[in-house]
């Protein structure tokens, strides 16, 4: 990827870059639980596209992604897709909600995806941290449209510098089957 910092607060950024959903990464080493979730492996790990960042002041920033698509590097149709976040961070939580639209059916420019993702954190003491997850996904498709949604919680003990306990509770419910 490359970025180019323009003025006080915007960030273009283009290239293969982690995706902007969901409260778990890609990178294990980030994850609490070193491990994902359904949530996790059922939303994008990584996208391919050109993002637009820009931080409102020292709270509040919003993004804007034009992507191939769904976890893919390159198109599998003609058109393309389009991301959003709205996030704000203070000292001690964070909030922010995550959509992704447009066609992501091989070859089918017609049949959208419609996903959305809300993620918060809670820095509750120096050592407990909490974290929550909902995610909200619609696949239109020729035969019939799939459903899908999920929440997750999340705590981390830190026991020293060096060690911490997590633990992860989730609920997915892919009611259609799609993924």
């Amino acid at each position: 990827s490359y970025k180019v910092p323009i003025g006080g607060g915007l960030v273009l950024e283009a290239g293969i870059y982690p995706s902007h959903i969901g409260y778990e990464s890609f990178f294990s080493k980030d994850n609490w639980n070193y491990t994902r979730g359904w949530m996790g492996e059922f939303s994008p790990y990584y996208q391919a596209g050109v993002k637009a960042s820009y931080a409102f002041d020292a709270h509040w920033s919003a993004q804007v992604h034009f992507l191939n698509g769904w976890q893919t590097i390159g198109d599998n149709n003609r058109a393309k897709a389009v991301g959003t976040q709205i996030a704000w961070n203070g000292d001690r939580a964070a909030v922010a909600f995550n959509t992704f639209a447009g066609p992501e059916l091989p070859g089918d420019d017609s049949h959208w995806r419609l996903f959305g993702d809300l993620t918060a954190q809670l820095k509750a003491t120096h050592w407990l941290a909490l974290g929550a997850t909902a995610d909200l996904g619609w696949q239109d498709r020729p035969q019939r449209a799939a459903l899908w949604h999920a929440a997750g919680l999340y705590a981390r003990a830190a026991l020293s510098a060096f060690a911490a306990i997590a633990l992860r509770a989730e609920y997915y419910d892919d009611r259609d089957g799609f993924f």
